[in-house]
């Protein structure tokens, strides 16, 4: 196993496992059984614990009442869906669900809510292929997901 796939799985995924880190200063995080809490210990050890205001703290943490600002599916991806694990919103592009996989859970993810298990697009893969060779007008695919680089070769 490589250095950053052990470093992947060695996450802070309960936050009060997190606040003890934080020396015992309460945090607040998104409360989301489809997504949740989960940052890779070695990043968090880049946070400074003294500054409520680290940037990289900040990609974690909620401010007060952000659950409650934001859409569940805010681009309405699964109505762009023409098959399972292929986003096609726009004419020239679309976006392929290569991996469920992400190292953190980001505060800002527009994904929180999307379901992966059911949007894979290995499993649909000949069917993607079908349909992108039926469409000239597409000429950009981006792997997307949670994190494709977290795929192997």
């Amino acid at each position: 196993m490589n250095n950053w796939q052990k470093n992947s799985r060695d996450n802070f995924k309960e936050i009060n496992e997190f606040n003890v880190f934080l020396n015992n200063k309460p945090t607040k995080t998104l409360n989301n059984i489809n997504f949740p809490f989960k940052i890779p210990k070695n990043f968090a050890k880049l946070i400074d614990k003294n500054n409520p205001n680290d940037p990289i703290l900040k990609q974690f943490l909620l401010t007060n009442n952000e659950q409650d600002d934001y859409p569940l599916a805010p681009l309405n991806d699964e109505s762009n869906m023409p098959i399972a694990g292929l986003i096609h919103k726009y004419k020239n592009r679309v976006l392929l669900i290569a991996s469920h996989h992400c190292f953190a859970h980001c505060r800002y993810c527009f994904r929180q809510n999307f379901t992966y298990t059911h949007n894979d697009a290995m499993t649909n893969l000949s069917e993607i292929i079908i349909y992108l060779s039926k469409r000239s007008e597409i000429n950009e695919v981006i792997l997307s997901g949670g994190d494709p680089l977290s795929l192997s070769d």
